[in-house]
């Protein structure tokens, strides 16, 4: 399986795997970041488009991460998208991810209408809304916004439902939070699950069918097998380096059959791969190989 192409524009890449009722401590973004709840969000395993599981909200509780580089959007082109599945709506909007306050004006809002249109604002400065392609309830919905050179779109399973200019975002500090926004307002009932963010390029730009796969979570791949001073295939530790900067990239075990192994990395830059030594028996030399381009 290749790596993610768009990987290093990713900021956010959110799975919500994990088992049924466990809170944000479980809720791992797959760029390292962490989570923290407010009114009890949960994991749950009664929907959800990979892993079996999703985001849960219950309409007063929200998981947030602190602001991050990146999450201003700026002038420079992006794409959010997710997969929904609305089970009730109040009388406000239901925010589906947020980074943003009303006072001052700044930041941005994705959020589904009370009538089942879908609407992102850049606070203080607009917003682009659906017409038509509304979200149901009780019905699992794909939702993506794109921006590319200024020029605004939503998209509702796959299909261009909005269009407009939205050039900036007022420069905010603000968390970015999955659920309701601003307090008890714009709250969230449903779950929310395969959801990410790319800043700097976008994946989607004409009608697409909605990825139902897990997301990808790196960049390239190391692939190789380990043998011991026999020549035979056997189990170790083996971990990849960044060449140039030394930084860990991954590790695993090899299969003790083959001695088949997969690392990941973050970039495409050279590697070197360190193989360790078993632990039981004689003494011998790590494993080393360098100069590896990841795939």
């Amino acid at each position: 399986m290749a790596g993610d192409p768009l990987w290093g524009n990713v900021i956010t890449s959110m799975q919500f795997n994990g088992t049924n009722g466990a809170g944000p401590s479980s809720m791992i973004d797959g760029k390292g970041r962490t989570f923290t709840g407010t009114g009890s969000p949960i994991i749950s395993t009664s929907w959800g488009i990979t892993g079996g599981s999703s985001l849960y909200l219950n309409g007063s509780s929200q998981i947030s991460t602190p602001f991050f580089s990146g999450i201003n959007f700026g002038t420079s082109n992006f794409e959010i998208n997710c997969w929904v599945y609305n089970t009730l709506r109040a009388a406000n909007p239901s925010c589906i991810l947020d980074c943003s306050t009303d006072t001052p004006a700044v930041g941005w809002r994705f959020a589904i209408g009370t009538d089942g249109s879908v609407s992102f604002y850049s606070i203080g400065l607009g917003q682009v809304s659906t017409a038509a392609n509304k979200v149901p309830v009780n019905t699992q919905t794909h939702l993506a916004v794109t921006r590319v050179s200024g020029t605004l779109k939503i998209w509702v399973n796959g299909v261009e439902s909005a269009s407009g200019t939205l050039g900036n975002f007022n420069t905010t500090g603000q968390p970015l939070c999955f659920g309701g926004a601003i307090g008890i307002y714009w709250p969230f009932y449903g779950y929310i699950d395969r959801a990410e963010i790319i800043v700097g390029d976008v994946r989607h730009t004409s009608t697409f069918t909605p990825e139902t796969t897990p997301l990808v979570q790196y960049r390239g791949e190391l692939i190789g097998t380990v043998t011991d001073e026999y020549g035979v295939s056997c189990s170790r530790v083996v971990r990849a380096y960044d060449r140039a900067t030394g930084d860990l990239q991954s590790s695993t075990t090899s299969d003790p059959i083959t001695g088949a192994y997969i690392l990941t990395t973050q970039t495409m830059n050279q590697a070197f791969i360190i193989g360790l030594d078993d632990e039981a028996g004689a003494k011998l030399n790590a494993i080393v190989k360098d100069r590896i381009t990841p795939v």
